[in-house]
């Protein structure tokens, strides 16, 4: 067995293993982990979509007392912790790239 052997095989171990965190809740899978086949976390996109949107809030929310032109964005992410429509993830996606761009 080589190293690059060993390598791979602790990678497909680790998705493996987060891959079933994510489907328990207990693992919120980047885009990278989604685009290479992770379930979504709880294995349902809207509760992947909430669950990041109530972990951006809390950074956010640090972030709005220096800066706070970003409380637009807080108003625009808050319904998506709800059961948002596809014009509101539209909306919030267009609000978190003007923000990214100042």
């Amino acid at each position: 067995m080589t190293d690059a052997t060993t390598a791979q095989e602790r990678r497909a171990r680790t998705f493996l293993r987060r891959s079933r965190a994510a489907k328990e809740k207990r693992h919120l899978p980047t885009l990278a982990e989604l685009l290479l086949g992770m379930s979504f976390f709880g294995e349902q996109i809207d509760t992947d979509a909430k669950e990041f949107v109530e972990r951006l809030l809390v950074g956010l929310q640090k972030k709005i007392s220096k800066e706070p032109e970003l409380a637009g964005l807080k108003g625009e992410l808050i319904p998506l912790t709800m059961v948002p429509s596809v014009s509101e993830f539209r909306s919030a996606a267009s609000k978190l790239r003007e923000s990214e761009a100042k």
